[in-house]
């Protein structure tokens, strides 16, 4: 019955958070990092140091500007992994405890094993949008997180869901503020 309820309470607190990360104003993002919308916000361009810009003219790149800050499309691609990952390792996880409270311990080793290989694409995923994060906050997170779930292993005992719950809430305000 515990394991039951750890299940339903780790269930409750990956789904919500990775539920909670969805905003009509950030571009939806395939697999690969794609934009699959053209509602995509403009971006500003950041304009360094040295780089002249005419008043009232927009700041176009020019060879001393940087490219924009690419935030919102890693954000979206991060909460898509995340959502997809925990999903899947939740999924493969119950279907491991199901199997082994029925005595199936070889359909219980299987589903561990999936629910592992989720946790290892999960955590793949997200260190490879901090590669791609251009803002050096986002692409700390995006590390710190991916180094949590590297810890946790196919069991309820060794996920830390208010850790987890923490470093995605931290996520969802550095990608709703920017």
């Amino acid at each position: 019955m515990r394991r039951t309820l750890s299940i339903a309470a780790l269930t409750a607190v990956l789904l919500t958070s990775a539920c909670a990360g969805e905003r009509a104003d950030i571009a939806d993002v395939t697999p690969g990092g794609t934009p699959t919308s053209s509602a995509a916000p403009t971006p500003s361009p950041i304009v360094e140091a040295g780089a002249t810009v005419s008043p009232g003219t927009d700041a176009a790149p020019s060879p001393t500007t940087s490219a924009a800050d690419n935030s919102a499309q890693v954000c979206a691609a991060a909460q898509q992994i995340s959502n997809e990952s925990a999903i899947a390792f939740v999924s493969e996880l119950t279907q491991s405890l199901t199997a082994a409270s029925q005595g199936d311990t070889a359909a219980a080793e299987a589903a561990r094993g999936r629910a592992d290989a989720a946790l290892g694409r999960w955590a793949i995923g997200l260190r490879e949008r901090a590669a791609e994060a251009t803002d050096e906050r986002l692409r700390a997170l995006l590390t710190e997180i991916a180094a949590e779930v590297d810890r946790m292993e196919p069991s309820v005992e060794s996920v830390d869901a208010v850790k987890l719950d923490e470093l995605q809430q931290r996520l969802e305000r550095l990608c709703t503020t920017g």
